[in-house]
């Protein structure tokens, strides 16, 4: 507001799959005698649909719409199945299951939450673990929350 930065008092946002956004923001009372406003706008967590199956046995790299990533491991350890993968921080896999040679498991819960840097990029391994003892073929992924990166600013007239 005329060229100082408001404090920021919180913020929400709700999401139904792309068919509608809403995102409040709350920040201080503006200036009485307010002359200019500008939103800056860094960055958004954006949430998208997939719908993509990718065979464990023939990928070690795929892409989510434009996101990498990477399957390190794949097998099963101590009567569950599990797959291993990287990719760049702040990305989450929604509506993750494994195709077994019996079926579709969905995902118990994730283990080994580890964050590296690597050429200046950070990047988030994790292990995908699944109540099944049997050979995870393929990996189902639904869709995917991520920060996307705008840095936009917006003049309020």
């Amino acid at each position: 507001a005329d060229g100082k930065a408001l404090e920021w008092q919180g913020s929400g946002s709700s999401s139904n799959w792309g068919l509608s956004d809403d995102i409040e923001l709350e920040f201080d009372a503006l200036p009485h005698d307010l002359n200019n406003l500008e939103l800056i706008v860094k960055a958004f967590p954006v949430k998208e649909k997939a719908d993509i199956t990718v065979p464990l046995s023939a990928s070690e790299t795929f892409k989510v719409n434009d996101q990498n990533v990477v399957v390190k491991k794949r097998g099963v350890k101590d009567g569950q199945a599990f797959v291993t993968i990287e990719s760049d921080e702040g990305l989450r896999l929604d509506g993750v299951s494994i195709k077994t040679e019996s079926g579709t498991v969905k995902l118990d819960h994730t283990t080994d939450d580890e964050y590296t840097k690597r050429g200046g990029q950070a990047f988030h391994e994790r292990t995908l673990i699944f109540d099944t003892n049997e050979e995870p073929q393929s990996l189902l992924v639904k869709g995917i929350s991520y920060m996307k990166t705008y840095d936009k600013l917006i003049e309020i007239e």
